[in-house]
C-alpha cells in the first residue's frame, strides 16, 4: 500500500496515543524497530497476499479481461474465480488505502511535533511514487495502482488539519459521490451494449500477451489517455478511503489497539452484514449470468460497498486475533516482513508474473485455468516471506523502500543502518 499503505517506516504505526514520543530528530529518520507495532505490518502483509491472489488471475490469463466465467469453464476454475471475485475484489486495495491515510496522519503529527515542514516533503514522496507508478504501469503491468495513490495523495494534503468528525464526513461524502460516479460509468457501458466474449476475443487477448516487450509497451503507451481518465476518476474514491485511515488515527480508534476489542467488534457488527449483502449480490449476479441493470448493481455493490466492508472485516479480525499474543510470537508474524517491504514485494510480484506469463518470458499466458493461479500465488508469496525475512535481518529497508526514501530526501538517509538487533552487515547505502 503504499506512505504506510505502500510500505515505509515513515508511516509505521508506532505510539499513536503519543506521536511526539518518537525518538528520531527528523522525518528523514526511520522508525526505531523496537517501537513498531507489528500488527500493522502483518495487516499490510495479509493485504499484499490478497492483492497477489487477485492480480494473478489477470497475470495468468484472459479471465479478468472479460465478464465472469466467460473464460472459466471447468467447475474448479469457476469456483475459484467466484471465490476470488467475491472474497477479494476491492477488499485488499481498500485496506492499503486505509493504511495510506493512517500513515499520512502519523507523518503529519510527527512533523507538527517537531516544527518541521510537512507539505513539500510529502509532495516529494508522492512525486517519486508517481514516477514508480508510471514506470510500473507502462513498462511492466497495466494494472498499476501506485499512480492513482500518488495523485489522490496530493488532494489528501488539503485535509491535513481536519479533525476526526470532519474527516469521516468528507470520507462518507466522497464515497457516496464515487458510488454514483461508478454506477453512471457502468450504466453507460451497458447502455452502449456489451457483447458476450467470443472465442476470437479471447484468442486476441492471448495473442497480445504473447507479443514482444516493445509491442506490449507501445500498446500501453498508445492508451495513455485512458490511463489519465481512469486515474482522475479514481481520485474521489481513493481519497475517501485515505480519510478513513486519517479518521482512525485522530479519533483514537487505533490508539492502545490491544485494548480496543469492543470497538473492533462493534465495527464487525456493521461491516459483516454489509459485506455479506453486497458480495452476495455479486455472487448471485455471476451465478445467474446477469447482465444489464442486474450486472451493474452487482458490480457496483461489490466494489463500492462490499469492498470497504470486507476490508474493514479483515482488518478487525486480524487485530482481534493478534491482540492477546505478544509481538513476534503469533503464527501470522511471518507476514510482518512482507508488509514492511510492501512496495518492493508489490513490484516484484509484477516482474515475476510477467516473466512467467508474457511472451517475452516463459509465455504461459492463457495456458492454465484460474484454479491453477492459486498455486502460483502461494509459491510466489512463500518465496517473498522467506526473502523478506532474510533481507530485513541485514538491512533496515527493502530495496525499493530505500530508493524511495533516497529520492525523496535527496541524499544519504539518517540512521540508514542494519536492524539494531541483527548481526553486523554492510549497509544498503554502501
Amino acid at each position: 500500500m503504499f506512505p504506510a499503505g505502500i510500505g515505509d517506516d515513515d508511516g509505521a504505526m508506532t505510539s499513536i496515543a503519543d506521536p511526539s514520543a518518537a525518538p528520531s530528530t527528523s522525518l528523514a529518520a526511520p522508525i526505531d524497530p523496537s517501537r513498531r507495532i507489528e500488527a500493522l505490518d502483518i495487516v499490510r502483509g495479509f493485504a499484499l497476499f490478497g492483492v497477489l491472489l487477485l492480480n494473478m488471475v489477470d497475470f495468468g490469463g484472459p479471465a479478468a479481461s472479460f465478464e465472469p466465467w466467460a473464460v472459466s469453464t471447468g467447475w474448479w476454475d469457476r469456483l475459484v474465480e467466484l471465490g476470488i471475485r467475491v472474497g477479494g475484489e476491492a477488499a485488499f486495495y481498500t485496506t492499503f488505502s486505509f493504511l495510506f491515510g493512517l500513515g499520512f496522519a502519523l507523518q503529519f503529527q510527527r512533523a507538527l511535533d517537531r516544527g518541521e515542514r510537512f507539505g513539500w516533503r510529502f509532495a516529494s514522496r508522492l512525486t517519486v511514487l508517481a514516477g514508480f507508478g508510471l514506470i510500473h504501469g507502462f513498462l511492466i503491468w497495466s494494472g498499476d495502482i501506485l499512480l492513482q495513490y500518488a495523485v489522490a495523495g496530493f488532494f489528501l494534503l488539503l485535509f491535513a488539519k481536519v479533525g476526526p468528525r470532519a474527516a469521516l464526513r468528507w470520507a462518507m461524502g466522497l464515497g457516496a459521490f464515487s458510488i454514483l460516479l461508478l454506477t453512471t460509468v457502468f450504466a453507460l457501458i451497458y447502455l452502449d451494449g456489451v457483447e458476450p466474449a467470443t472465442a476470437a476475443d479471447i484468442d486476441a487477448e492471448i495473442a497480445f500477451h504473447a507479443g514482444s516487450f516493445t509491442d506490449i509497451a507501445a500498446e500501453r503507451l498508445d492508451g495513455w489517455v485512458g490511463t489519465v481518465v481512469e486515474t482522475l476518476v479514481g481520485v474521489p474514491w481513493f481519497l475517501s478511503l485515505f480519510l478513513v485511515g486519517l479518521w482512525a488515527v485522530r479519533s483514537g480508534t487505533l490508539a492502545d489497539w490491544r485494548n480496543q476489542a469492543d470497538r473492533y467488534r462493534s465495527i464487525l457488527r456493521v461491516s459483516v452484514p454489509i459485506a455479506i449483502a453486497a458480495k452476495g449480490a455479486l455472487a448471485v449476479a455471476i451465478i445467474i449470468g446477469a447482465d444489464g441493470v442486474a450486472s451493474t448493481f452487482g458490480t457496483v455493490a461489490s466494489i463500492a460497498v462490499g469492498g470497504p466492508a470486507l476490508g474493514a472485516t479483515y482488518v478487525c479480525l486480524l487485530l482481534l486475533a493478534l491482540r492477546r499474543v505478544p509481538d513476534g510470537t503469533h503464527v501470522l508474524r511471518h507476514l510482518g516482513p512482507v508488509g514492511r517491504m510492501a512496495l518492493t514485494n508489490y513490484l516484484t510480484q509484477s516482474v515475476v508474473a510477467v516473466l512467467l506469463f508474457y511472451g517475452y518470458g516463459l509465455g504461459w499466458y492463457g495456458r492454465f485455468g484460474v484454479g491453477t493461479t492459486i498455486g502460483f500465488t502461494l509459491a510466489i508469496f512463500a518465496a517473498q516471506i522467506v526473502v523478506s525475512r532474510l533481507w530485513l535481518d541485514r538491512f533496515r529497508f527493502g530495496p525499493m523502500e530505500w530508493l524511495w526514501r533516497t529520492l525523496t530526501y535527496r541524499g544519504p538517509l539518517v540512521s540508514d543502518r542494519p536492524m539494531v538487533d541483527a548481526p553486523a552487515a554492510p549497509e544498503l547505502s554502501r
